[in-house]
């Protein structure tokens, strides 16, 4: 059986890996794309740290700083993944470690909707909330993993939300290793786009982002 197939409810599905997929958002045109919207004032495109490619995504600030737009489509029957990093800062304090996207976004708002997946270094958990269009994107938690994880480290996020209404996440490492696996019965939406959130306080926590892809 090939390693980048895994055995889940229904059959085999795709595991994401290195250079294959379709890319949705790289990032590499050098400047934020005009379709997102939010606090698009605290988002830089950066040439290091990168996963792939030659450039990523930083968000800074206080507070959740949420970018996102609609005209990427993501949908159920589908599976879908971006890579995320919480940086190290000499004088951030330990809450301020919280970054993740959100899948399905309503909105191309800083209060989106979807399902936001958040990696939190601080506390070593892996959160995924609800929120609906003008809500924080915290509003409702619907799943928690545990799940150690390090800063000035790259982990991809994976989302798989099933016809029918289940959603199947994994997180996995920069070698491709299934680092966590869960899954909700929640259902809420059916399709939309892709943001990207970090918490913070002041300028002090910074949270990378890249390659977002499509798995065929």
């Amino acid at each position: 059986m090939s390693e980048n197939l895994d055995i889940v409810e229904g059959g085999l599905v795709p595991r994401p890996a290195v250079g294959v997929g379709v890319l949705l958002e790289g990032f590499e045109g050098g400047s934020l794309n005009s379709a997102y919207g939010g606090g698009t004032t605290h988002a830089s495109i950066q040439s290091s740290p990168v996963y792939a490619g030659d450039h990523s995504m930083e968000l800074m600030g206080d507070k959740y700083n949420v970018i996102s737009r609609t005209d990427l489509a993501v949908e159920r029957g589908g599976v879908y993944s971006g890579w995320v990093m919480n940086k190290s800062v000499s004088s951030s304090t330990v809450y301020q470690r919280e970054a993740g996207i959100i899948f399905m976004t309503q909105e191309g708002t800083a209060t989106p909707g979807g399902y936001y997946i958040e990696l939190r270094q601080d506390d070593n958990n892996v959160i995924v909330f609800r929120s609906g269009a003008g809500e924080s994107p915290v509003t409702d938690k619907i799943a928690t993993k545990s799940l150690s994880q390090s800063l000035d480290t790259w982990y991809e996020v994976v989302f798989e939300p099933r016809v029918g209404g289940t959603e199947v996440y994994r997180i996995n490492d920069a070698e491709g290793v299934e680092l966590a696996t869960f899954s909700t019965a929640d259902g809420t939406f059916d399709a939309g786009g892709i943001g990207f959130s970090h918490g913070g306080d002041s300028d002090e926590h910074q949270g990378q982002f890249d390659e977002v892809r499509r798995w065929e």
